[in-house]
Protein backbone atom coordinates (compact mmCIF):
# COMPACT_ATOMS: atom_id res chain seq x y z
CA UNK A 1 0.00 0.00 0.00
CA UNK A 2 2.61 2.62 0.65
CA UNK A 3 4.55 1.47 -2.17
CA UNK A 4 1.71 2.12 -4.58
CA UNK A 5 1.19 5.51 -2.93
CA UNK A 6 4.94 6.90 -2.96
CA UNK A 7 4.61 5.96 -6.91
CA UNK A 8 1.75 8.34 -7.25
CA UNK A 9 2.97 10.93 -5.85
CA UNK A 10 6.32 10.71 -8.03
CA UNK A 11 4.04 10.88 -10.95
CA UNK A 12 3.13 14.89 -10.26
CA UNK A 13 5.17 18.00 -11.06
CA UNK A 14 7.59 19.10 -8.38
CA UNK A 15 7.63 23.14 -7.69
CA UNK A 16 10.36 23.79 -9.67
CA UNK A 17 8.81 22.26 -12.43
CA UNK A 18 5.85 24.39 -11.79
CA UNK A 19 7.54 27.85 -11.86
CA UNK A 20 9.32 27.01 -14.46
CA UNK A 21 6.63 26.03 -16.73
CA UNK A 22 4.77 29.23 -15.33
CA UNK A 23 7.81 31.45 -16.40
CA UNK A 24 7.82 29.81 -19.62
CA UNK A 25 4.25 31.18 -20.09
CA UNK A 26 5.30 34.27 -19.13
CA UNK A 27 8.01 35.30 -21.47
CA UNK A 28 5.85 33.65 -23.73
CA UNK A 29 2.92 35.93 -23.39
CA UNK A 30 5.74 39.04 -23.08
CA UNK A 31 6.68 37.90 -26.14
CA UNK A 32 3.44 37.85 -28.17
CA UNK A 33 0.95 40.11 -26.18
CA UNK A 34 2.13 43.17 -27.46
CA UNK A 35 1.71 41.94 -31.26
CA UNK A 36 -1.93 40.86 -30.54
CA UNK A 37 -2.46 44.08 -29.29
CA UNK A 38 -1.50 46.01 -32.07
CA UNK A 39 -3.16 43.78 -34.25
CA UNK A 40 -6.27 44.43 -32.09
CA UNK A 41 -5.83 48.14 -32.37
CA UNK A 42 -5.64 47.74 -36.11
CA UNK A 43 -8.70 45.63 -36.64
CA UNK A 44 -10.81 48.09 -34.47
CA UNK A 45 -9.58 51.21 -36.32
CA UNK A 46 -10.15 49.41 -39.97
CA UNK A 47 -13.72 48.77 -38.69
CA UNK A 48 -14.58 52.10 -37.41
CA UNK A 49 -13.01 53.99 -40.70
CA UNK A 50 -14.55 51.55 -43.02
CA UNK A 51 -18.09 51.76 -41.10
CA UNK A 52 -17.83 55.48 -41.34
CA UNK A 53 -17.18 55.50 -45.29
CA UNK A 54 -19.90 53.41 -45.57
CA UNK A 55 -22.31 55.27 -43.40
CA UNK A 56 -21.44 59.00 -44.51
CA UNK A 57 -21.62 57.75 -48.51
CA UNK A 58 -24.87 56.08 -48.04
CA UNK A 59 -26.03 59.10 -46.39
CA UNK A 60 -24.99 60.90 -49.70
CA UNK A 61 -27.41 58.45 -51.19
CA UNK A 62 -30.27 58.66 -49.46
CA UNK A 63 -29.78 62.91 -49.29
CA UNK A 64 -29.83 62.89 -53.13
CA UNK A 65 -32.96 61.07 -53.66
CA UNK A 66 -34.60 64.24 -51.54
CA UNK A 67 -32.59 66.86 -52.54
CA UNK A 68 -30.74 65.90 -56.02
CA UNK A 69 -27.07 64.61 -57.15
CA UNK A 70 -24.24 65.81 -55.19
CA UNK A 71 -23.00 68.09 -57.77
CA UNK A 72 -26.33 70.24 -57.74
CA UNK A 73 -26.36 70.82 -54.10
CA UNK A 74 -25.52 74.55 -53.28
CA UNK A 75 -22.38 74.12 -52.56
CA UNK A 76 -21.58 74.44 -55.91
CA UNK A 77 -22.82 77.84 -56.40
CA UNK A 78 -22.24 79.14 -53.67
CA UNK A 79 -18.88 79.74 -51.67
CA UNK A 80 -20.73 80.76 -47.80
CA UNK A 81 -20.54 77.20 -48.04
CA UNK A 82 -16.82 76.86 -47.89
CA UNK A 83 -16.86 78.58 -44.28
CA UNK A 84 -17.36 77.00 -40.90
CA UNK A 85 -20.61 78.43 -40.27
CA UNK A 86 -21.49 77.00 -43.89
CA UNK A 87 -20.29 74.13 -43.35
CA UNK A 88 -22.56 73.89 -40.60
CA UNK A 89 -25.28 75.07 -43.16
CA UNK A 90 -24.83 72.24 -45.34
CA UNK A 91 -24.52 69.43 -43.06
CA UNK A 92 -27.69 70.16 -41.12
CA UNK A 93 -29.58 70.49 -44.40
CA UNK A 94 -28.14 67.37 -46.38
CA UNK A 95 -26.58 65.12 -44.19
CA UNK A 96 -27.81 65.70 -40.32
CA UNK A 97 -31.22 63.09 -41.18
CA UNK A 98 -29.46 60.52 -42.51
CA UNK A 99 -26.34 59.78 -40.38
CA UNK A 100 -27.06 58.50 -36.87
CA UNK A 101 -24.93 59.96 -34.04
CA UNK A 102 -24.68 60.26 -30.43
CA UNK A 103 -24.17 63.97 -30.86
CA UNK A 104 -23.33 66.99 -33.22
CA UNK A 105 -21.54 70.24 -32.29
CA UNK A 106 -19.62 73.08 -33.98
CA UNK A 107 -15.97 72.28 -33.86
CA UNK A 108 -12.66 73.64 -35.19
CA UNK A 109 -9.14 71.95 -35.98
CA UNK A 110 -6.27 73.41 -36.05
CA UNK A 111 -4.90 70.80 -37.75
CA UNK A 112 -6.40 71.06 -41.38
CA UNK A 113 -7.48 74.07 -40.53
CA UNK A 114 -11.11 73.11 -40.69
CA UNK A 115 -14.37 74.38 -39.19
CA UNK A 116 -17.60 72.75 -38.62
CA UNK A 117 -19.63 69.91 -37.67
CA UNK A 118 -18.21 67.23 -35.23
CA UNK A 119 -20.19 63.92 -35.66
CA UNK A 120 -20.06 61.27 -33.02
CA UNK A 121 -20.67 58.06 -33.05
CA UNK A 122 -21.58 54.90 -31.08
CA UNK A 123 -18.39 52.77 -31.48
CA UNK A 124 -16.76 55.28 -30.29
CA UNK A 125 -15.22 57.13 -33.15
CA UNK A 126 -15.96 60.70 -34.48
CA UNK A 127 -15.69 62.78 -37.81
CA UNK A 128 -15.81 66.33 -39.04
CA UNK A 129 -17.45 68.12 -41.82
CA UNK A 130 -16.27 71.13 -43.14
CA UNK A 131 -15.90 72.76 -46.18
CA UNK A 132 -16.44 70.28 -48.26
CA UNK A 133 -13.63 68.05 -46.37
CA UNK A 134 -13.80 65.48 -43.70
CA UNK A 135 -11.70 64.49 -40.96
CA UNK A 136 -12.06 60.86 -39.23
CA UNK A 137 -10.79 60.00 -36.03
CA UNK A 138 -10.60 56.47 -34.96
CA UNK A 139 -10.99 57.40 -31.25
CA UNK A 140 -13.23 60.22 -30.56
CA UNK A 141 -11.55 62.21 -27.94
CA UNK A 142 -7.89 61.88 -29.96
CA UNK A 143 -8.66 64.86 -32.13
CA UNK A 144 -4.84 66.04 -32.38
CA UNK A 145 -2.80 63.31 -32.78
CA UNK A 146 -0.72 61.43 -35.24
CA UNK A 147 -1.83 61.74 -38.74
CA UNK A 148 -2.24 58.09 -40.26
CA UNK A 149 -2.91 56.91 -37.10
CA UNK A 150 -5.42 59.54 -34.98
CA UNK A 151 -6.68 61.47 -37.81
CA UNK A 152 -7.68 60.29 -41.11
CA UNK A 153 -8.31 62.53 -44.37
CA UNK A 154 -11.44 62.36 -46.66
CA UNK A 155 -13.37 64.53 -49.41
CA UNK A 156 -16.68 64.89 -51.21
CA UNK A 157 -15.91 63.74 -54.88
CA UNK A 158 -18.07 65.63 -57.06
CA UNK A 159 -17.40 63.51 -59.95
CA UNK A 160 -17.82 60.35 -58.36
CA UNK A 161 -20.75 61.78 -56.04
CA UNK A 162 -19.26 60.18 -53.39
CA UNK A 163 -16.83 61.21 -49.96
CA UNK A 164 -13.54 59.25 -50.87
CA UNK A 165 -9.83 59.21 -48.56
CA UNK A 166 -7.26 62.08 -49.95
CA UNK A 167 -5.45 60.66 -52.93
CA UNK A 168 -8.45 58.97 -54.40
CA UNK A 169 -10.68 61.82 -54.76
CA UNK A 170 -10.79 64.58 -57.61
CA UNK A 171 -8.53 66.65 -56.14
CA UNK A 172 -5.61 64.90 -55.26
CA UNK A 173 -5.42 61.18 -57.15
CA UNK A 174 -2.64 58.81 -56.99
CA UNK A 175 -0.87 57.02 -59.54
CA UNK A 176 -0.28 54.05 -57.56
CA UNK A 177 0.74 52.58 -54.23
CA UNK A 178 4.30 53.69 -54.50
CA UNK A 179 2.77 57.32 -54.77
CA UNK A 180 0.36 56.85 -51.73
CA UNK A 181 3.56 55.78 -49.73
CA UNK A 182 5.84 58.54 -51.15
CA UNK A 183 3.67 61.18 -52.13
CA UNK A 184 6.26 64.26 -51.42
CA UNK A 185 3.09 66.72 -50.11
CA UNK A 186 0.61 64.56 -49.10
CA UNK A 187 1.97 60.77 -49.05
CA UNK A 188 1.26 58.18 -45.90
CA UNK A 189 5.20 58.23 -45.75
CA UNK A 190 6.82 57.30 -42.40
CA UNK A 191 9.34 60.19 -42.80
CA UNK A 192 6.20 62.86 -42.56
CA UNK A 193 4.51 63.83 -39.71
CA UNK A 194 2.84 67.19 -41.02
CA UNK A 195 1.30 65.90 -44.13
CA UNK A 196 0.41 62.27 -44.09
CA UNK A 197 -2.80 62.40 -45.67
CA UNK A 198 -2.93 59.38 -48.06
CA UNK A 199 -3.34 57.11 -45.10
CA UNK A 200 -6.19 56.36 -45.75
CA UNK A 201 -6.35 55.80 -48.97
CA UNK A 202 -3.57 53.32 -48.86
CA UNK A 203 -5.56 51.80 -46.21
CA UNK A 204 -8.37 51.38 -48.58
CA UNK A 205 -6.16 50.51 -51.62
CA UNK A 206 -4.85 47.24 -49.64
CA UNK A 207 -8.27 46.23 -49.19
CA UNK A 208 -9.14 48.06 -45.72
CA UNK A 209 -6.47 46.15 -43.80
CA UNK A 210 -3.06 47.57 -42.34
CA UNK A 211 -0.08 45.98 -44.48
CA UNK A 212 3.17 44.85 -42.53
CA UNK A 213 4.75 47.66 -44.18
CA UNK A 214 2.01 50.67 -42.99
CA UNK A 215 4.51 53.28 -42.54
CA UNK A 216 2.87 54.39 -39.02
CA UNK A 217 3.22 52.83 -36.00
CA UNK A 218 -0.62 51.74 -34.68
Amino acid sequence: QMLHIKRTLNKGFTLAEVLITLGIIGIVAAMTLPALTANYRKQVLVTRMQKFYTVFNQAIKMSELANGELDTWDMMGDESYNTPEGSVKFFNKYLKSYIKTLKTEYYYDSKAPLGGVKMYFSDGSAALYGSQHVLFYPVASIDNGIDGKDTFYFALDTKKKMLLPYGQHNVLQIRDREDLMNNSTFGCARSSNKNRRFCAALIMYDGWKISDDYPVKI
